[in-house]
């Protein structure tokens, strides 16, 4: 029984030691593709932060999600300075809306800037199947958030995106990405974790483009 109980202990602490390796190992000969897309997720938000421009961003977030083969659709967008409209800057795949705006995209503009999370396309879909038919025919409120869920369901769908990620500031969404395509798997909590990394470190080179371009405007 003696020898029982200290081999017990021996295994938990071996396991318990080799759980994170066992845990990475399993991810990426299982979960292969959305391990890919954390991988890549991580290692972009890390190179972003050496960016100044725009232009430079935009090219990096997109040719490392694209080039990898994980995602076929991607899309950035960065936001006006005066108004609540977005501007398409770069994309991969089939053409996506050049402009996103609060005036003709209600229902997604104002769930990002209710939410300040990524909006996935699953939520919508499952959001507009729990609509009970006959309550919302009979309660225009409720039947104005469905078609206005619907309306979000739409748009994604054009844009061929499973996802859009804000770009988030501490005070302000200052521009969005987009991703999906045909072959896109289901995404886990951890790869969401990975592109907010993102979403954050595009925001940063954003605000610094932006101070760069006034220093040298007072410059010149």
């Amino acid at each position: 029984l003696f020898n029982t109980i200290v081999a017990s202990f021996v295994i938990l602490i071996l396991y318990d030691q080799l759980r994170p390796w066992v845990e990475h190992t399993t991810s990426k000969l299982l979960f292969r593709q959305q391990y890919e897309l954390r991988l890549v997720a991580l290692r972009l938000a890390r190179r972003l932060r050496s960016a100044i421009r725009v232009e430079t961003m935009q090219n990096r977030l997109l040719d490392s999600l694209h080039s990898e083969g994980v995602i076929t659709e991607a899309s950035v967008y960065v936001r006006d300075a005066h108004d609540m409209t977005f501007r398409l800057v770069g994309h991969r795949g089939q053409p996506p809306p050049t402009t996103l705006s609060a005036q003709r995209h209600p229902s997604l503009i104002q769930e990002i800037r209710r939410e300040r999370r990524p909006i996935l396309m699953e939520d919508l879909t499952y959001r507009g199947e729990e609509f009970p038919l006959q309550l919302t025919r009979d309660d225009p409120g409720l039947q104005r958030t469905y078609e206005r869920n619907e309306e979000a369901i739409a748009l994604l769908d054009s844009m061929g995106a499973m996802v859009v990620i804000p770009m988030l500031t501490e005070e302000r969404i200052v521009g969005l990405f987009a991703l999906g395509g045909p072959g896109a798997k289901r995404l886990a909590s951890e790869d969401l974790t990975a592109l907010i990394s993102v979403g954050e470190s595009a925001a940063i080179v954003i605000e610094n483009s932006k101070e760069f371009e006034l220093r040298r405007e007072r410059d010149r």
